[in-house]
């Protein structure tokens, strides 16, 4: 009978040799999704060179590249998050440690997500002062983009998210509020583990595996941080990070 850590360096194993696999496939279907719309914006025909395309094919040929392009977004999102947790679980998750100006970071980030939802305005209240921490970026990113995406995809019928940054005792607390489903009080404190997922959720109409959150609070708590929720099913939730600013840890 194989050990527990056994089991768990075999599973680490499976996770890192899928995810770096699947990593070539996405690679190049998003090189020929690159290639093709090229192609489209030239108004040639993929097929034939001498080919115009008509305005009506052009639209057309746009709308599925871009679904496609949407749907690989979506799997290389998946597989990173695969290879994140399997290098958690050996404690080497690489961090590249920056002083970061926070509300700046989080100013970028709500802009880029902004151009991809129509649906949902994106609220940030910047406290219009440099607050500095030290943390790594992309990582941040991660965490923040995962919570503002979440708080679009569990508010179909509200059209705001509304962000803010403060300091608070040393740290600075930056909350994502949406007008969404909401959370059970007996959920709160396993929405952050591994695979769980809302038992409100429509799991037929809102996609996803419980990877996000998860990975979240393991960035936040090694940046010496907390991540919470406050809730009320049917009115929305409100996630706070919190981050020592610099000089503070």
């Amino acid at each position: 009978m194989p050990t527990q850590d056994q089991e768990k360096n075999s599973r680490q194993t499976f996770l890192s040799i899928v995810s770096h696999e699947l990593k070539t496939p996405i690679t190049s279907i998003q090189g020929f999704i690159q290639a093709l719309q090229r192609k489209i914006e030239s108004k040639r025909s993929p097929y034939s060179p001498y080919v115009l395309i008509s305005d009506a094919d052009l639209s057309q040929y746009n709308g599925h590249l871009n679904t496609i392009q949407a749907q690989v977004k979506r799997l290389n999102k998946l597989v990173d998050d695969i290879l994140d947790i399997s290098v958690l679980e050996t404690g080497q998750l690489s961090m590249n440690w920056q002083e970061i100006d926070l509300p700046d970071l989080i100013a970028e980030i709500c802009n880029r997500l902004q151009m991809n939802t129509k649906l949902h305005s994106i609220l940030f209240k910047n406290p219009g002062q440099e607050i500095v921490i030290s943390g790594d970026p992309d990582r941040l990113e991660k965490v923040f983009s995962n919570l503002i995406l979440n708080s679009i995809k569990y508010s179909p019928n509200s059209n705001k998210i509304e962000i803010t940054a403060e300091v608070k005792n040393g740290f600075c607390r930056v909350s994502i509020k949406d007008f969404g489903i909401g959370i059970y009080d007996d959920e709160k404190s396993k929405i952050f583990d591994l695979y769980y997922r809302g038992k409100n959720v429509n799991r037929n109409k809102v996609s996803g595996l419980g990877l996000g959150l998860y990975l979240s609070k393991q960035i936040v708590d090694l940046h010496k941080g907390s991540i919470g929720v406050d809730s009320v099913v049917g009115k929305g939730s409100t996630f706070f990070v919190d981050l020592p600013i610099k000089n503070t840890v």
